[in-house]
């Protein structure tokens, strides 16, 4: 019997609420992965019991937590790995993390990623439609034209790996305290390392492009 492996989260932040973006596939389904056979893998909403929204508040994505969580305990189902099923309360807390490092739509594409609505017309999966988007509004839009009850859902272009949003990496530089600065005044050596301290400090505040999500599955 197969089971249900999660192998990242990629949370988008759309104004004040979230897309809970999970890459996942089942255990015992294979797909082409470009130059060879691997477990399927693909970045879906998690959308359980509301296969009709992909757009939740904070609040909601906790019950959502709670609903998988709970869903897991009685079928034990639900993986981190192939090998190693994630432990009692770990899933919903998985989940729930996934808001902290929730990035924006602008930051998405920043980075060279691509997202799309999918659309399921009167509930057929196998003629699924997507239709992208690049904002906030024009996500709103395409969801206010599947109001209908439908089910709909949220990826990536590359439905395998994505560019992690540019970070800040925080560095901490100690500067001179403004009185060395005057007793330095006449003492060019001294100033020279205060200006290269300065620019080392404003350097390590520029952003940091990083590079795609790896899956944890080390055979993937």
């Amino acid at each position: 019997m197969g089971y249900s492996i999660y192998y990242d989260r990629a949370f988008i932040r759309a104004g004040d609420k979230y897309i809970p973006l999970v890459s996942c596939g089942s255990s015992n389904v294979t797909e082409w992965a470009g130059t060879h056979w691997a477990h399927d893998k693909n970045w879906e909403v998690l959308n359980w019991k509301r296969r009709d929204r992909v757009l939740f508040s904070a609040s909601e994505i906790l019950d959502i937590a709670r609903d998988y969580e709970l869903n897991h305990q009685e079928n034990g189902m639900s993986f981190k790995s192939r090998n190693k099923p994630f432990a009692p309360g770990e899933f919903e807390k998985w989940i729930a993390d996934g808001m902290k490092r929730a990035h924006s739509i602008e930051e998405h594409l920043a980075s060279g990623n691509r997202l799309f609505v999918i659309d399921y017309p009167n509930g057929m999966t196998e003629r699924w439609r997507l239709q992208p988007f690049t904002t906030v509004e024009e996500l709103l839009d395409i969801i206010e034209q599947f109001n209908d009850g439908r089910e709909i859902n949220v990826s990536f272009g590359n439905n395998r790996e994505i560019h992690r949003p540019a970070v800040l990496k925080p560095q901490i530089t100690t500067l001179p305290h403004p009185e060395k600065e005057a007793e330095a005044g006449e003492n060019p050596s001294v100033l020279g390392r205060i200006a290269e301290a300065r620019a080392q400090s404003a350097a390590a505040e520029k952003p940091r492009r990083g590079g795609p999500l790896k899956s944890r599955d080390p055979e993937l």
